[in-house]
């Protein structure tokens, strides 16, 4: 609980002295949006769990029944729907979050607002018997 107050006391002596690079100024390089895609489809495509979603999950929701593959199609394709519309609405959020983050002001508010909180868990903490 201490550790928690010397750290939250540190940052609430540095939150005014935070200073953001403005985004011109920073060296990006320019993305290449196909080589994104290809790297995020390689990397879905080789992690196990997306695998084992398929095999173990997906499967659950087939009815044996009928045309198994049309429906594993459907499916399959209802998936990928949802996921992108998840990554892209994420990906919306967080440009938003990132955007106001850059302002200093906020940031330093921000700053302030968590260390007194983690403060006040500490002191509880610390007064708290068992």
């Amino acid at each position: 609980a201490l550790y928690i107050v010397y750290l939250s006391l540190n940052n609430i002596i540095n939150a005014h002295k935070f200073n953001y690079q403005r985004i011109d100024s920073v060296n990006t390089k320019k993305i290449n949006l196909f080589n994104a895609y290809k790297e995020g489809f390689t990397t879905m495509i080789l992690n196990p769990k997306a695998i084992l979603f398929y095999i173990s999950i997906l499967s659950q929701f087939i009815n044996h029944q009928n045309n198994e593959s049309v429906q594993g199609a459907i499916l399959s394709g209802l998936f990928i729907v949802t996921v992108i519309t998840w990554f892209s609405l994420c990906t919306f959020i967080f440009n938003y979050v990132k955007a106001i983050f850059q302002k200093p002001k906020f940031k330093m508010v921000f700053d302030y607002i968590i260390s007194i909180t983690l403060i006040a868990l500490s002191v509880k903490i610390l007064t708290t018997k068992q």
